[in-house]
């Protein structure tokens, strides 16, 4: 690649990353339905013609935003659980840095936020790509299940996704600082993990004869 071609690339790199934090910023005053290719040109500050070189309308400015996010989270998560040993550490790390991560971007928004309105294979193709994340949570209560750390008749499929869906309602909890990440992800794993390693002694709690 010559210098020139990379300069090139440079500046287009920076002026689709101009388009995308105006869109979020625009999302975020307006609500979806409120935002226009109009005022997102005016806003990232290129022309209207400009910004339909880079995308067709504003849902797949959104949603190029949203796959940028799950890859580049991705890929934290992916090295920190090649440094992390154990099933149930890996679904621990896997929960603590979902949560951490909303806390640490409280202004962002998730997937339910691009949902209405969204072409369908833009959808498919992002939720292909936070498939990966949850792959990640499956593979994890898999292997608790073979090394018997979990109980023998957990489904990973259906736990992982039982999991991905609290934590997705957890987002809003954690940007508005309601609670702090770190206490929710001690209550997330607390009914996880009783839920994985067995259900409770049966006699537990019970009122002996009189």
């Amino acid at each position: 690649m010559t210098d020139g071609s990379a300069t090139v690339d440079a500046q287009r790199a920076r002026t689709r990353r101009s388009i995308v934090e105006a869109a979020l910023c625009l999302v975020g005053e307006r609500g979806m339905p409120g935002v226009t290719m109009s005022a997102l040109a005016e806003r990232a500050g290129v022309s209207r013609p400009t910004l339909y070189k880079y995308f067709p309308d504003v849902p797949h400015v959104l949603a190029a935003w949203v796959g940028e996010e799950i890859d580049r989270f991705e890929a934290h998560l992916r090295e920190e659980l090649a440094h992390t040993e154990g099933a149930a550490a890996r679904v621990e790390r896997y929960v603590r840095a979902q949560l951490d991560e909303f806390a640490s971007h409280p202004q962002r928004f998730g997937l339910s936020h691009v949902d209405a309105g969204v072409p369908e294979e833009v959808m498919v193709a992002i939720h292909e790509r936070a498939e990966v994340l949850r792959g990640h949570l499956e593979g994890a209560i898999a292997d608790g299940v073979a090394s018997g750390e979990f109980r023998a008749d957990v489904d990973a499929v259906l736990h992982s996704e039982l999991v991905n869906a609290l934590l997705g309602t957890l987002r809003p909890v954690v940007a508005q600082r309601r609670h702090d990440a770190g206490d929710l992800a001690d209550a997330v794993l607390a009914l996880l993990f009783d839920g994985l390693r067995g259900p409770p002694d049966p006699d537990a709690g019970a009122v002996p004869p009189g």
